[in-house]
């Protein structure tokens, strides 16, 4: 059903490369195949980039004088990949820092609790303060495991 009704899109937009599209797909491998898919795509876009650089800016001390302004364009999935690649780094990451970041971006003060998962464990671990009480009131507030789980980790990790 899906074969067919694939075909027929593709021979409808009448591309140039119509057949040459349609003959491409081993629609066993993808659909009976075991495995990942036969084809890896990648998702890398200008933005991913330019989070992960600012996160590296921040580690490196480099972080332009606009971080503010671009990290507040960011959606959220953006700001989760700037928080991802300082938890990744976290060797790397001090106490400094964070509050560089924090008093650059605000970060603290989140209301995304996406962000929060990633940025109150990080503080925890790096024995920043300003983390600890929002912390604590977070987990008072939230009842989603996802959330909660690293946050309590470095919380009890950490003795606070």
């Amino acid at each position: 059903m899906f074969k067919s009704y694939f075909n027929e899109f593709v021979t409808a937009k009448a591309w140039d490369n119509s057949t040459d599209i349609i003959n491409q797909v081993d629609w066993d491998a993808w659909v009976f195949g075991t495995g990942l898919p036969p084809i890896q795509l990648d998702f890398t876009t200008p933005a991913l980039l330019q989070s992960k650089e600012l996160a590296n800016q921040f580690i490196a001390g480099t972080a332009p004088a606009d971080a503010n302004a671009t990290y507040s364009s960011w959606d959220s999935n953006l700001k989760q990949v700037f928080a991802d690649t300082l938890l990744s780094a976290q060797d790397q990451v001090s106490a400094e820092i964070l509050t560089q970041i924090d008093a650059t971006i605000g970060i603290t003060d989140t209301q995304d609790p996406e962000v929060k998962q990633r940025w109150f464990p990080l503080g925890l671990k790096k024995y920043y303060e300003p983390v600890t009480q929002p912390s604590h009131d977070f987990i008072s507030s939230m009842g989603r495991m996802k959330y909660l789980t690293p946050i309590y980790t470095a919380l009890m990790d950490s003795g606070n």
